[in-house]
Order: C-alpha cells, then structure tokens, then sequence
C-alpha cells in the first residue's frame, strides 16, 4: 500500500504551542502532511450491563494537508476499562467512517488489523 505515491516515509516530532504533531515526509524530505494528536478522557464502550464511572484515556488524531485541509481523522474508542483491545475509527474528510484499527495484544507485542466499516478484515 503506497500513500502520496510513496511507499517509505520519514515522521518528525513537533511541538508547536504546546501541542505535540508529526510532520510526515517523503524520502527527499519534501513536506506531505502533518498528523496533529490529543488525549482526552472518555467513557469506554462496555459489554453488557456493566455500569462504569472511569474514564479512560484515549487519543484522537487528525491529519492535514500541506494548506491546512483536513484529510482524516482518527478517534480512539475505548472498549473497557482493562483496555486490552484498543480500536480507533478511521473517518475522512468529510467525517465519513471508512474502517477501524484494532490492536491485538499477544504475549509479546500486538497484532493490529484494519478492519472496514462492516467488520471486515481489509489489511493486518
């Protein structure tokens, strides 16, 4: 999978504001977009009927082109106060869902997938 037609990328950390981004180039250092994220505290989607007042903590990134327009967007949705799958819904510019990541754990490291907005597995 190639993004900007390029296959390898080099990020860089910013810190702008006080505001932590990643400016995402291309291999002859030319500027492709920036990745602009925050953490926030949410309330974690539970299975069943299992009342919860925790909130966990969760990271939200959106993605901009070189004039300032907004690409995507990607919002982590906390499953459970024990986090052990993590998933972040992947929307494009217009605020459209276009798929989910999820992260597996194994017993060393995860697994993560893309999975389109009907569940299924596109990539992992």
């Amino acid at each position: 999978m190639s993004l900007f037609g390029k296959a390898s990328f080099i990020f860089k950390h910013d810190q702008k504001d006080s505001k932590d981004s990643i400016s995402v180039l291309g291999e002859d250092s030319k500027f492709l977009c920036s990745v602009f994220y925050e953490h926030s505290w949410k309330m974690p989607q539970m299975w069943g009927n299992i009342p919860t007042n925790r909130r966990v903590r969760a990271t939200d990134v959106r993605i901009e082109a070189v004039d300032g327009v907004m690409l995507g967007e990607i919002h982590e949705n906390p499953t459970g106060i024990t986090r052990l799958i993590r998933k972040w819904e992947v929307l494009d510019q217009k605020g459209a869902g276009k798929g989910v990541v999820v992260e597996k754990p194994k017993f060393i490291g995860s697994d993560w997938v893309l999975e389109d907005v009907e569940g299924n597995l596109v990539g992992g």
